[in-house]
């Protein structure tokens, strides 16, 4: 619904018995009044009902977001652990020997043992040599008639 003021100026009726000049009386239908209040009233209400519901609605997706969030950080908790777990499996690999650090030491391990049994060969020899000297003195003692004795 419009009027015109006296300049001939169409501006909306809002819901004023007087025009913006406020000396002309604007003649109006009640029903029409009273139709228009209503539409607008439904309309406001079923907005209004519409904001509600949509309001609603966001509060249980923020809800749902922040479970989201919880279970996030949970992970994230999760996530923290097994990294240190697994920089403290990477410190150990560190001082872990490989493939070649093992076969360089059973290859010295194995020249030892070669030492070894050249040491314990040499060893065995000297000990025949010790026992044919001592044979040989044993004998030129008894030749000479000399009594040895051990001390």
């Amino acid at each position: 619904m419009q009027f015109t003021n006296k300049k001939g100026q169409k501006r909306p009726f809002l819901f004023a018995r007087f025009d913006i000049d406020g000396l002309n009386l604007i003649e109006f239908n009640h029903k029409d009044m009273a139709e228009k209040n209503n539409q607008n009233n439904n309309a406001v209400s079923d907005y209004q009902d519409l904001a509600d519901l949509m309001v609603g609605q966001f509060e249980k997706v923020f809800e749902k977001f922040e479970k989201i969030d919880e279970k996030f950080e949970k992970i994230d908790e999760k996530f923290e652990k097994i990294d240190i777990r697994f920089e403290k499996i990477e410190q150990l690999l560190d001082t872990k020997a490989d493939k070649a650090d093992i076969d360089r030491i059973l290859t010295r391990v194995a020249l030892l043992g070669n030492k070894v049994d050249d040491y314990r060969a040499e060893q065995i020899g000297m000990q025949k040599q010790l026992d044919r000297h001592e044979k040989w003195h044993n004998q030129a003692a008894a030749k000479i008639g000399l009594k040895l004795r051990p001390e």
